[in-house]
């Protein structure tokens, strides 16, 4: 009997060598979040660090095929995009762009999504240049490589009015999804999967501090469907590992990544797939 290691936290990336990469089936990509690239430090976020850290991750991982940027990517626009506009120069720098919908040839993607960092102070409608937004100006999204369907969904709205607003959001500590946008999700995952055997998500704001009537309607959405379910999320700035089942014994994996921004270290995870299914995951945290 043969036994794989799916899951590879900390410094026992024991199969690394067992790993026979197919480029036609298989994917090798990265995830991380909250970055929050700014001007100045507190707390413990190391803030003006940040193009530091994120060139380290580029020129650590230059065979990964993409990223997944999970918000909070500059810490508060206070000065509407001028930060989004420094850390889109370094992606392309780096030989990637920012995913805004489009196909690029030359560059490798980045598929990010807002955090509430960036919208706590400009509208979302503002930053559509760099995070995909649907028609209603909802980080919704979707696409599907190598037998996976990707989805990006929105989640930062206020608990207390539904709202995206800045001044809604820059006050607010929980977050819901609203019944509409409930909808667009659904409609997204309906109208685009085909025959892929996983789902990976992924957002900002985590599970645990969304309405809890609201959170269990989207694990609803996605149980609903035949396949691996994977959610990655941001926000918390802790390393969390969560299973969600449902009565009839669906299982949806959620990953919680710790900040890179926090302290002199960088942190990510690379993820890796074998035909259309998660194969490995490695927690990545490196000294600058």
């Amino acid at each position: 009997m043969n036994f794989k290691n799916n899951i590879s936290f900390g410094v026992f990336k024991d199969d690394i060598f067992d790993y026979q990469y197919d480029d036609k089936n298989d994917l090798k990509f990265v995830v991380f979040s909250d970055l929050h690239y700014g001007y100045k430090n507190y707390n413990i976020f190391n803030c003006v660090k940040g193009i530091e850290k994120l060139e380290r991750i580029f020129k650590d991982n230059k065979d990964m095929e993409f990223m997944l940027n999970l918000g909070d990517f500059a810490d508060n626009c206070v000065d509407g995009v001028k930060l989004l506009d420094e850390l889109e120069n370094v992606v392309k720098e780096n030989g990637y762009y920012l995913y805004d919908g489009t196909i690029n040839n030359t560059l490798k993607p980045m598929y990010s999504v807002p955090g509430n960092h960036e919208i706590a102070y400009i509208k979302k409608e503002l930053v559509k240049k760099y995070f995909p937004l649907n028609k209603n100006n909802h980080s919704i999204y979707s696409f599907s490589i190598k037998n996976i369907f990707f989805l990006a969904y929105d989640a930062i709205f206020s608990i207390y009015d539904n709202l995206d607003e800045p001044s809604s959001i820059i006050s607010t500590l929980n977050y819901t999804i609203p019944d509409d946008v409930l909808d667009e999700i659904n409609d997204e995952i309906k109208n685009n999967i085909k025959s892929e055997k996983t789902i990976i998500c992924f957002s900002h704001i985590p599970l645990k501090v969304i309405d809890k009537i609201k959170r269990d309607k989207l694990l609803e959405i996605l149980s609903k469907y035949d396949r691996d379910i994977i959610i990655f999320e941001g926000h918390a700035h802790m390393e969390n590992y969560t299973e969600y089942i449902s009565d009839k014994n669906k299982i949806i994996r959620v990953f919680t990544l710790p900040a890179v921004t926090d302290y002199d270290t960088y942190k990510y995870y690379q993820v890796f797939t074998k035909d259309g299914k998660i194969y490995r995951i490695n927690t990545i945290k490196e000294d600058l």
